[in-house]
């Protein structure tokens, strides 16, 4: 309803989809733009195609005006910040008392993405065992871990391990700074020598990533005005 408000549709008694021509369009999805960003103009943007689109198949209209247009809208992405030293240590220290992620073995997890800088997808694929050439995957004496592989469904398989990670650079070997984390997993007869999937079952990653989500979003935290 947004955008048609913008466009002055609803304003107008006798209107109709087809007074909606390619100059109210760029005009409309340039005030979304000032007003609500260029998040929302590009929303807005697929929207009204789709809304026209039908109108073309229930014979409303002879053209897409969005399609038409010349407009482009550009979302500019932020650039990445990475974690300060004191900031690490106040997010592992919430995962760690917090009951829930303990349960879901979640902790260990951010640990390891932390200190190894990898997907989610990536850290739940983690396995001991030689690589290809007969070298430990995870060396806990040299302090890296080969990136090999991540966790995907397949369609009529389910989850499964790809020997491969999601990208051809994806493909590396990291420094491993969480050495003490691993050990002191294998230490317990109870939990996994590695993070692992935090169930008896691979972990699907969109849940993992989920629950991570849920959990940020719970913790009090006033330098982001309680948004997580």
């Amino acid at each position: 309803m947004k955008c048609l408000s913008d466009l002055e549709v609803h304003r107008d008694p006798e209107a109709r989809a087809g007074i909606a021509n390619v100059d109210r369009v760029v005009a409309a999805l340039r005030a979304i733009t000032e007003r609500h960003g260029p998040s929302a103009a590009k929303s807005a943007k697929a929207c009204l195609s789709g809304m026209f689109g039908l109108a073309i198949e229930d014979g409303g209209v002879a053209v897409n005006p969005v399609r038409e247009s010349s407009a482009r809208i550009s979302v500019g992405k932020k650039s990445p910040r990475a974690l300060a030293p004191e900031e690490t240590t106040v997010l592992t220290q919430w995962f760690r008392s917090n009951d829930r992620a303990v349960a879901l073995d979640l902790p260990d997890l951010v640990v390891w993405m932390l200190a190894t800088g990898c997907r989610t997808g990536e850290a739940l694929a983690l396995r001991h065992g030689p690589n290809s050439d007969g070298k430990p995957l995870l060396d806990l004496q040299a302090k890296t871990w080969e990136v090999n592989a991540t966790v995907v469904r397949v369609p009529k398989e389910g989850l499964i391990v790809r020997p491969r990670p999601k990208t051809a650079p994806g493909w590396r070997v990291v420094p491993n700074f969480a050495v003490q984390m691993v050990r002191d997993r294998g230490a317990s007869s109870r939990r996994r020598a590695v993070p692992g999937p935090p169930r008896a079952h691979l972990a699907r990653p969109s849940n993992a990533s989920g629950d991570l989500r849920q959990l940020l979003d719970s913790f009090d935290c006033g330098a982001c005005a309680h948004t997580g």
